[in-house]
């Protein structure tokens, strides 16, 4: 039972994402707010940019991912043009 817990707990932390507030590219910032000119100075050309629809296909927001080694870094703008969400997956 003991190695049971132990092998899910560890599934959960390989595979989790986690929503932070920031986070850090090199020796700089990007915080929610952050105007999306601000993160492509700051994290340069994303891997993958991707858009982010609504249940009627309508565009809300698109999704700017970056490659960090062991983790996948999302960054969400909203239609403002500002970072609405900011989210880590690790590999």
């Amino acid at each position: 039972m003991k190695r049971w817990i132990v092998l899910m707990a560890g599934l959960v932390l390989a595979f989790s994402a986690a929503a932070a507030d920031s986070v850090r590219f090199g020796s700089s910032l990007v915080v929610l707010g952050d105007t999306e000119a601000h993160v492509l100075k700051v994290a340069g050309k994303p891997v993958i940019q991707s858009d982010v629809q609504n249940r009627f296909g309508a565009v809300v927001a698109h999704r700017l991912d970056y490659d960090e080694g062991n983790k996948t870094i999302s960054i969400y703008v909203g239609q403002d043009g500002r970072v609405a969400k900011i989210t880590e997956t690790y590999n």
